[in-house]
């Protein structure tokens, strides 16, 4: 009963603003996963722009409008934070860009991979991210086999 008594307590309901206070464990597996979502996508974008420059030369909106597309607008990807990693990788001699003319507008600038961001990449991809996806599908498949359904969200 005590238990049940401090599980009432914690949830805290303001009519005012219609506000539900969650549990502490609930604010802080969410804080949790915002955190690791933000560090994941953050980590990664680098990475998948090159990618995708692999493919093709794209201008800026045209490769977030890629990487949106690429996660099915479940992540969204903001103009301004691609074009700041646009501008890193150009420093680091990953990428570089050419200005075109545009059919509709004004010229864009068109990025393209470099032999040092394709080297880049391939080492990454073989001598790291390889082995962590096969690790990570292993635990996967053993903790969540639902996964394996075609359709399993």
């Amino acid at each position: 009963m005590l238990t049940y008594v401090k599980l009432c307590y914690s949830i805290v309901c303001y009519n005012k603003i219609n506000y539900i206070k969650e549990s502490p464990i609930k604010n802080k597996t969410d804080r949790t996963l915002k955190i690791w979502k933000r560090e994941y996508k953050k980590g990664f974008t680098s990475y998948m722009l090159l990618l995708l420059l692999m493919d093709k030369h794209r201008y800026g909106y045209q490769l977030v409008n890629d990487l949106n597309h690429l996660t099915g607008g479940e992540v969204s990807f903001e103009y301004s934070g691609i074009y700041q990693i646009l501008k890193n990788l150009s420093g680091e001699g990953y990428i570089e860009f050419k200005w075109k003319k545009s059919e509709k507008g004004p010229n864009r600038k068109y990025y393209y991979i470099t032999n040092n961001g394709k080297k880049l990449i391939k080492t990454f991809t073989f001598d790291y991210l390889v082995l962590i996806n096969n690790a990570l599908n292993k635990l996967i498949i053993k903790h969540f086999p639902e996964c394996l359904e075609k359709n399993w969200r």
